[in-house]
């Protein structure tokens, strides 16, 4: 039986909230201080990078470290971006969210610069062609344009650099923003403006990675040779973003009821009721819970929507 166009809807963007749930996504980027998995963490106040807790490849440690002398250690004492002098606070905030972004956010591993990697070597940490927001690009070149930094060689600030005369504005080392974002990290990202399929290099603290729903088919490259995860620590998707997700399709829905003057009605008939009322489901956890005081769905449904006796036994999205 063909459902409605409702149903069909609804369902698939339930499928995508599930698919996109992570639930132990491998840290492909490998450095020292790298974790295995992407699992929570508990970020004490005076850590960054606190909008990854909740799946994070990067440890306390690290997040607290970001910012610091200590961080520049992990990469040599070279890798620094204040040689020439405290940058602005506003042009600094740039530099840390990239930072947490590299180290903590798991999707940046899709752009490893190379399939077969090594320890042994800089094969396992580098990235290339990853496609970031130009409007976030624009905004740190903003931010940093005129403050000074040493330009070790062309276009490098990170190289052996002599701050008594190599000292210079950005705006002086980098012709724009486009410019800045994919040389300054030696094509590590790309200046992009088709913004629905670029990545953020930052997004607030309480709101779901961004990041997450760009490019959801890419996969990630192969695992290092040298890399042997332990999985232990994964978490199951509903500890982990399960319930910002729902949030996020709820929101979608009642835009859409929003628009119709029958709003109460249950427009999609399949398995729905009649109208939308309060429904008390078995606990405040269950998946569907987010939807009790205004729902279509009875409480029977909801608790079968995980298997497939709603739709037949080829309605699965874990059938690998």
């Amino acid at each position: 039986m063909l459902r409605s166009v409702a149903v069909t809807f609804f369902c698939a963007a339930f499928f995508v909230v599930f698919s996109q749930a992570r639930t132990c996504d491998v840290c492909h980027l490998r450095n020292l201080i790298t974790k295995d998995v992407a699992s929570p963490e508990d970020w004490p106040e005076q850590a960054h990078c606190k909008q990854y807790q909740d799946a994070s490849c990067c440890s306390v440690e690290t997040a607290v470290l970001i910012g610091t002398d200590g961080y520049d250690s992990y990469y040599g004492e070279e890798y620094a971006w204040d040689k020439c002098g405290s940058l602005s606070p506003e042009c600094e905030a740039w530099f840390i969210h990239e930072s947490c972004f590299y180290e903590c956010d798991v999707n940046a591993g899709k752009f490893r610069r190379d399939n077969n990697c090594s320890l042994e070597d800089d094969s396992n940490w580098k990235m290339e062609g990853m496609p970031m927001k130009a409007s976030q690009c624009d905004s740190w070149w903003a931010a940093c344009k005129n403050d000074a930094f040493c330009e070790s060689s062309e276009k490098d600030i990170f190289g052996v650099c002599d701050t008594t005369s190599q000292c210079k504005p950005a705006k002086n080392i980098y012709d724009d923003a486009k410019e800045f974002c994919e040389v300054l990290w030696d094509g590590s990202f790309t200046y992009s403006t088709d913004e629905e399929n670029a990545y953020s290099f930052w997004f607030p603290e309480g709101q779901r990675n961004p990041n997450d729903l760009i490019q959801p088919t890419l996969g990630f490259p192969s695992q290092c040779d040298s890399h042997d995860p332990d999985v232990t620590e994964c978490a199951s998707p509903f500890d982990l973003v399960l319930e910002a997700e729902i949030d996020d399709l709820q929101s979608l829905v009642n835009k859409g009821l929003g628009k119709d003057e029958n709003c109460e009605i249950c427009h999609a008939q399949y398995h729905h009721k009649d109208t939308a009322t309060v429904t008390e489901f078995p606990n405040s956890t269950h998946a569907c819970a987010a939807w009790s005081e205004n729902s279509c769905c009875t409480v029977e449904t909801a608790a079968i929507v995980h298997n497939d006796e709603l739709y037949g036994e080829e309605y699965r999205w874990d059938r690998c």
